[in-house]
């Protein structure tokens, strides 16, 4: 009778294994020594162990191991003589157009009207990605209450411009500030 002890991450993958090395026999029986154990994330912290007992004179043979795959790597392209080596400068790209500007404006509006406040005062200035809207007065008569408030109008802000345009507007930011 011959043997083969072989380790996998599990039960089933270590009598695979063990099955192919010994040359697919008909007849066999299997001995586990060790269970693997995972942890809490369910990745394998112990190897199975099996033994693998079969009859025969089919000889053990080395386990296959998988083909590595070969990447292609695209050839650099140089630049041909007739084209420039340099590249034009990009566009700068404003990143607070005017009619985002505007619907930050009436969303200002709207949720000042609701709050009860219509006659509130305040302007927006923008500056490359930042869009600074400053109130005339505390808009609660505190300055810690406007903070929380500021931080809550800045966040619903965003997500309403992110609703109406469909885009990610990770690179702008909002600054909302009370006098």
């Amino acid at each position: 009778m011959k043997s083969i002890v072989e380790e996998a991450s599990s039960i089933g993958k270590a009598i695979e294994q063990a099955w192919i090395r010994a040359g697919s026999p008909a007849d066999f029986s299997v001995k586990i020594f060790e269970e693997s154990r995972r942890n809490m994330f369910g990745l394998t912290t112990q190897s199975a162990k099996i033994g693998l007992f079969f009859d025969g004179k089919v000889g053990v043979t080395a386990t296959p191991q998988p083909a590595r795959e070969k990447r292609y790597a695209a050839p650099k392209r140089e630049p041909r003589p007739s084209e420039p080596a340099t590249t034009s400068p990009k566009p700068k790209r404003v990143a607070w157009p005017t009619d985002m500007v505007d619907f930050a404006k009436g969303w200002i509006q709207q949720t000042l009207n609701i709050m009860g406040l219509p006659n509130m005062k305040f302007s927006v200035t923008v500056s490359g990605n930042l869009a600074k809207i400053e109130f005339d007065s505390y808009v609660t008569g505190k300055e810690s209450t406007d903070r929380m408030l500021f931080s809550s109008f800045a966040h619903l802000m965003m997500t309403s411009l992110r609703q109406k345009y469909k885009k990610s507007l990770h690179h702008m930011k909002v600054v909302l500030i009370s006098n």
